[in-house]
């Protein structure tokens, strides 16, 4: 694939994510080095991002669950963002989180809770997500 194609089938990955043409993220790695926002485009965009074998839904919460286990709260909360976009509901993104806890710990969860409570509905969404309803789980 030549240069051209890999830019325009990243920028259409990028729109496919975010619904804009050059998201801040990008924008502000292109303005610390020009080399990393050609890399973040061209790579992460271009080639992993433009991959068509997993669904965009499961791209994004393998995502979530990948930069909340290394502690990545800004990048949790512009994933959590995005997903939204992409249709996925905030119970299902509190839900993803919940399911976090046995393999990342309490602490990075409650840290990507907080990085994302205005996003994902705070105290109350979390909440329900953790409870589920009586025909969701049985008690222990």
């Amino acid at each position: 694939m030549d240069d051209k194609e890999c830019v325009r089938r990243a920028l259409d990955a990028v729109r496919t994510y975010s619904g804009e043409e050059k998201p801040d993220f990008l924008a502000r790695a292109d303005a610390l080095s020009p080399d990393l926002g050609r890399l973040s485009l061209e790579f992460v965009f271009g080639e992993v991002h433009a991959r068509a074998s997993l669904p965009v839904r499961d791209r994004l919460l393998l995502q979530l669950g990948a930069l909340a286990a290394m502690g990545m709260d800004a990048q949790v909360r512009a994933c959590v963002g995005v997903a939204i976009i992409n249709g996925i509901s905030r119970r299902e993104l509190a839900d993803a989180l919940i399911h976090l806890l046995p393999y990342i710990g309490f602490p990075r969860v409650i840290a990507a809770f907080v990085a994302t409570e205005d996003l994902i509905g705070g105290t109350r969404i979390a909440e329900d997500a953790a409870g589920s309803s009586e025909s969701d789980q049985e008690e222990c």
